[in-house]
């Protein structure tokens, strides 16, 4: 065989050698090639992660906050703190709201009883008051002594009082056998109920004024109102008045309220009256 046979011979063994090892060798250089790659891809992906964690920390401290890693792996993996919150202390939350509620409701009431208050203090200095027009007058024939005052220069409260009183006496009179000072059963309702007065207004003090129709002489119709005025008097001291509260008077038949008949007569001028005097 000649020389060139044997290089050519020999070229076409080493082609063929090496067509051999590449199709051997291809699918290794390919996985090597591909993993290379994701290598690659995942070192590029890993740099742009810290990149956005680097930014967040940056803005974070910017923002005079505390960049927290481990929060924030947290909020990914758990829900909101405030939600959470809401659901699994639903109610606790509750509890508060209507905790909240109840105070706003009290606070409002407080405010409601205080102006109802300052109201009833208003009401009641109004009632303290002498009323510009008087409810009642007093007739100059009265006697007022020492401290005791006329009807129109007492409060409105008392002036109220004093009508009642008086309308409730034209009603249920008390009243005494004839020629007498002692006073019937009939009149022990009247008597209670003045009683019950005086007890209720510890600081009253009234005017037992006695009166007489104009049958006999008016020396002794005097005499007989004040004893009678006295028999009241006596009568509300026995039943837990003190007796420096009540005065007695006898008026006899010189304040009669009407005219006494012919010969004198008269039912509704014998009368027995309670005239407040002091409070």
């Amino acid at each position: 065989m000649s020389a060139e046979k044997k290089v050519l011979l020999l070229f076409l063994s080493l082609i063929i050698l090496i067509i051999v090892c590449v199709y051997t060798h291809l699918p290794n250089f390919m996985q090597e090639d591909n993993n290379l790659n994701v290598a690659k891809i995942e070192k590029s992906e890993l740099s742009t992660e810290q990149n956005e964690i680097i930014v967040s920390d940056d803005e974070a401290k910017i923002e005079g906050q505390e960049p927290n890693l481990e929060s924030e792996v947290n909020d990914a993996q758990e829900p909101n703190l405030e939600v959470q919150t809401k659901v699994s202390t639903n109610g606790d939350v509750t509890n508060i709201t209507n905790t909240i509620e109840k105070e706003a409701l009290t606070n409002s009431i407080k405010d409601e009883i205080g102006n109802t208050t300052e109201l009833a203090v208003i009401e009641e200095n109004l009632d303290d008051k002498v009323p510009q027009i008087p409810l009642l007058t007093t007739d100059e024939r009265y006697i007022r002594t020492a401290n005791e005052r006329k009807i129109e220069e007492l409060s409105k409260k008392t002036q109220e009082l004093q009508i009642k009183i008086s309308d409730y006496v034209k009603e249920n009179q008390v009243s005494f056998k004839r020629g007498s000072f002692k006073i019937r059963r009939s009149s022990i309702k009247t008597i209670n109920m003045i009683v019950e007065i005086l007890k209720e207004f510890e600081n009253l003090k009234i005017e037992v004024a006695g009166h007489t129709d104009a049958v006999g002489a008016a020396k002794l119709n005097q005499s007989i109102s004040l004893k009678r005025a006295e028999a009241v008097k006596n009568a509300l001291v026995s039943s837990g008045i003190n007796e420096d509260r009540i005065i007695p008077r006898g008026y006899g038949e010189y304040i009669p309220l009407v005219k006494n008949s012919p010969n004198g007569y008269s039912k509704i001028n014998r009368r027995v009256e309670f005239n407040m005097v002091e409070e």
